[in-house]
């Protein structure tokens, strides 16, 4: 199989694409094509931005991310995905570091299904460490909250982000 990976910004030029890959990419979050039609309008205002993964010329993993809208301070990541046969090549390290770039000296905060043991397990590779643990988007399922400390100290960060989610 030839290599040609690339990697590039999200924009307006492959917003469609990007739009495509994400919904095709389904966790079984509540309400999903909606939180895709606004995630699409917010990356075409400049709100959320994100970087995508390509292998021949086709996207094979993407990064979501926006400047909390609580914790202005803080960097949120809202989508990672990477094709399950493209996986271990340091895609989503390498986009994930790119993403924490936008904002270097402000926490990171990320949340995950408890359930995804593969994403959760791969953030706590990357520093981030666990805050809380809640049903965020159905009462059904149970979220983990992340974070990844950068300047501020862990109680300070922990007492904020707890605060936002009671």
């Amino acid at each position: 199989m030839p290599i040609d990976f690339s990697f590039r910004s999200i924009e307006l030029k492959n917003l469609d694409e990007t739009t495509q890959f994400v919904a095709s990419q389904n966790l079984g979050y509540p309400n999903y094509e909606a939180w895709i039609e606004k995630m699409r309008s917010e990356l075409s205002f400049g709100i959320k931005h994100g970087i995508l993964a390509y292998n021949n010329g086709i996207i094979v993993g993407d990064i979501v991310f926006q400047k909390h809208k609580q914790l202005v301070d803080f960097l949120e990541l809202k989508n990672i995905r990477i094709h399950p046969n493209l996986r271990g090549r340091n895609f989503a390290s390498f986009m994930l570091r790119q993403a924490e770039l936008e904002m270097p000296q402000s926490p990171v905060i990320v949340d995950a299904r408890v359930n995804q043991a593969d994403m959760i397990n791969f953030l706590i590779s990357q520093g981030y460490s666990s805050v809380t643990q809640m049903p965020l988007y159905d009462s059904h399922n149970q979220d983990i909250v992340m974070v990844k400390l950068r300047n501020e100290t862990k109680d300070g960060i922990l007492t904020r982000v707890k605060s936002l989610y009671n």
